[in-house]
């Protein structure tokens, strides 16, 4: 308590960059293990993209030396990229995947260079591991304040020998890292198609691809689902689900 008085922005949950999410979960707090789970084509990694750029430009507005450290199994550093600027940028990805900016789309470019340049966040698209990622929290011990990681099925690990016991073992250890080390650890994690299917299972935490311990492990479980209005969905909104808050 005299450590949060002294101090109190350091305690306080990040900000999801969404008031009433923030309001009801109370943001990306310290030692908490968060899962945003999703079905394929959701929009999981953007998602978690823009987290990335919210929570690093909070933590250069906090003053702190923090940083924000996203490791992606999915993507390579060229297409990171693109999505990343697309967002600080306003320009609709699209245009960076098929090399079509226009002549005012370049000052908005350099603009989001520029602001991108400036935000404490930690790139890597090398790491595949869940040693690899404590191996990262270790060498930079005391100035990770978020891990990010696209996406949890796409881990591996040396121990077990079936999928489901080193997904449960890779859960486990991803919660490990966010109470030992005081941070927060965000898990982007595949639903099994059953969710595609079925809008009620949808939001059943039990639809996890892999494992069943990760919704047992997290602290915090929320669930991207699809936009319906009149009937069809909107392809460019999507409904955040919590479907679990501690």
């Amino acid at each position: 308590l005299q450590r949060k008085t002294v101090d109190p922005e350091i305690w306080k949950g990040l900000d999801f960059g969404h008031v009433d999410l923030t309001k009801i979960t109370g943001g990306a707090r310290r030692s908490e293990f968060i899962v945003i789970a999703g079905a394929q084509k959701s929009g999981k990694t953007m998602w978690g993209l823009f987290l990335a750029t919210e929570f690093s430009k909070q933590l250069k507005m906090q003053g702190n030396d923090e940083v924000v450290l996203v490791v992606s199994l999915e993507m390579r550093h060229s297409g990171l990229a693109g999505r990343v600027l697309s967002n600080l940028s306003d320009i609709n990805v699209s245009k960076f995947r098929d090399f079509e900016l226009d002549d005012d789309d370049w000052p908005k470019l350099d603009s989001g260079i520029a602001e991108l340049e400036k935000l404490p966040v930690l790139w890597n698209v090398a790491c595949y591991s869940i040693e690899g990622i404590e191996a990262l929290v270790e060498e930079y011990k005391d100035q990770i304040r978020v891990v990010i990681v696209d996406y949890f099925q796409l881990m591996t690990t040396s121990s077990g020998t079936r999928r489901h016991e080193q997904l449960e073992d890779i859960s486990r250890r991803l919660k490990q890292i966010a109470m030992m080390g005081d941070i927060t650890v965000i898990a982007l994690s595949q639903q099994t198609r059953e969710a595609l299917t079925d809008a009620k299972r949808a939001k059943d935490p039990n639809t996890l691809a892999g494992t069943q311990s990760l919704a047992r492990d997290a602290d915090m479980l929320l669930i991207i689902l699809p936009h319906i209005k009149d009937g069809f969905d909107l392809p460019h909104i999507r409904d955040i689900y919590v479907a679990l808050s501690r």
